[in-house]
This record gives structure tokens, C-alpha cells and sequence, in this order.
């Protein structure tokens, strides 16, 4: 049975298991920021949707009161539109960077996996690729970090709960969380569709001039948010499913002995 000894060629894998981490988490919380401020913008649309359409037909416009509402209404639109490109740069940002160390980490495990860490960077950016490349290099990274594809360590002894010497008690770790790749595939598409609905609102330049516009024009922003708020609790999936696979093959390559990673082909880089 292999020990967690110092002379393990996986051993200096580990600093970038608990960077993966770290930044995983960091990415985590700025996906959760990004649900809040889509949230919030998704809430005061609908607010304003509802106090536009309050506004009488008459043509005497709006009372005091509603004008107070729709004045207030406006400021929390306008806020959203101040916090939307903030929080989508930061969270971009965070999420490419897990995204970098999750590839390299990967190919570092010995995983078989064409593309590089700089891909997975600019696979979003570069025109046309970016609808698909990024899909398909992390639907090769799941594929990649099967669990079953490194051969599970025996169960280790738990000296803590020895009775005696008759009986022996065995550590079990817990599998990583299952990621389905179905579910990759739901989460970028989500994604690809908040994206091309955003770059069409900004894309609209025709100014409102009756209420059904305004009406029309909030109702399109409102469901960008809603997608936004779904891509972004897929994208935090993603993130957790991705990493928990990295560490379920860290801790299977750190328990496995030399030979037998050899004997599995497994190469760490």
C-alpha cells in the first residue's frame, strides 16, 4: 500500500490542486455576485414594466406617486446597468483563470488532452471559434478526468478507530460529485444565448417613443437577465463538477504507487 511520502512524483502537484481550488472558489463567488446583479436588474425591470403600463391612457400622464415610483424605478435600472459590465469583467476574469490552471492541472495529472492552458483563454475571444472551441475543450477536459480512467487506491487504515488488534478499520474516501457532460453543453448554450441577446440590446439604438416600446425594449432586457441568472448557476456546476473531478484524479494519482502508474501509462508532467 503506497504512503504520502515527500518522494511521490505528485507530490509537487499538490500547491496547484489547492490553486485550482482557490480559484475555483473565487469563481464561485463572482458567478454568485453575478445571479444578485442580474437578479436585481430582472426585479426593477419588471417594477418599471409594471408602473409603465400603470401610466393612464388618458393623456393626463402619471400622478405624483407614480411619477416618484417610476423616477425611483429608473435609478434601480440605471444601477443595474452601471453593476452588469463591472460584474461580467470580474467574473470573466476570475472564471479564465480557473479555466487556465484547470487545463494545465489536467494535462500535469497525466490526462490525455490536446488543447493548452492558453487556449482555454482564448478560445472566448477569438471571432466565429468562440461559439464552439470553448464547449469542446470542456467537454475534453470531463472526458479527460474520468474518475475510471486511474485505477482506484486501496482502502487505507484508520489508526484512530483500531479496537484491537482483531479488527482493522478502512478509510474510504468519498467519489467527487458527478458532472454530466450533458450538462456542459446546457450551460454554454445558455451562456451563447445571453451573450448574442446582450450584443443585440446594445446593438439597438432606436430610441423609445411610445410606451409599447419601452415596454418591448425592458421586456428583451429582462429575459437576457433571466438567462444570465441560469448561465451563471450552470457555469458555477461546472466549476464545482470540473474541480471535484480534478481532486478525485489527484488523490487516485498520489495513492497509486509509481508502477503502478506506469503500468496504467499515466505520465505527470
Amino acid at each position: 500500500m503506497t504512503t504520502m511520502d515527500e518522494e511521490h512524483p505528485a507530490t509537487r502537484l499538490e500547491p496547484s490542486v489547492a490553486t485550482l481550488r482557490r480559484r475555483a472558489n473565487f469563481a464561485i463567488g463572482a458567478l454568485a455576485i453575478t445571479m444578485l446583479v442580474r437578479g436585481w436588474d430582472f426585479v426593477a425591470l419588471a417594477w418599471s414594466v409594471g408602473l409603465v403600463e400603470a401610466v393612464p391612457d388618458t393623456g393626463e400622464g402619471a400622478g405624483p406617486e407614480l411619477m416618484a415610483s417610476l423616477e425611483t424605478a429608473d435609478k434601480l435600472v440605471d444601477a443595474g446597468n452601471v453593476a452588469i459590465p463591472i460584474t461580467f469583467v470580474v467574473t470573466a476574469i476570475l472564471f479564465l483563470r480557473w479555466a487556465h490552471r484547470l487545463v494545465a492541472l489536467t494535462r500535469d495529472l497525466g490526462a490525455v488532452l490536446m488543447w493548452r492552458p492558453a487556449q482555454a483563454v482564448w478560445a472566448f475571444f477569438v471571432p466565429f471559434v468562440s461559439f464552439v472551441r470553448p464547449y469542446q475543450i470542456f467537454s475534453s477536459v470531463h472526458a479527460a478526468l474520468d474518475p475510471e480512467k486511474v485505477a482506484a487506491p486501496a482502502p487505507r487504515v484508520d489508526p484512530s478507530a483500531q479496537v484491537d488488534y482483531r479488527s482493522v478499520a478502512f478509510v474510504e474516501p468519498s467519489r467527487a460529485r458527478s458532472l454530466p457532460a450533458a450538462l456542459i453543453g446546457v450551460w454554454w448554450g445558455a451562456f451563447l444565448v445571453m451573450s448574442l441577446g446582450a450584443r443585440l440590446l446594445g446593438m439597438d439604438k432606436t430610441p423609445a417613443e411610445s410606451v409599447a416600446a419601452v415596454v418591448s425594449a425592458y421586456h428583451r432586457a429582462m429575459f437576457v437577465s433571466f438567462v444570465a441568472v441560469v448561465a451563471a448557476a450552470l457555469a458555477t456546476s461546472v466549476v464545482r463538477g470540473l474541480t471535484a473531478r480534478v481532486e478525485e484524479r489527484f488523490r487516485r494519482v498520489r495513492w497509486s504507487s509509481p508502477e503502478a502508474l506506469a503500468a496504467q501509462r499515466i505520465r505527470l508532467g
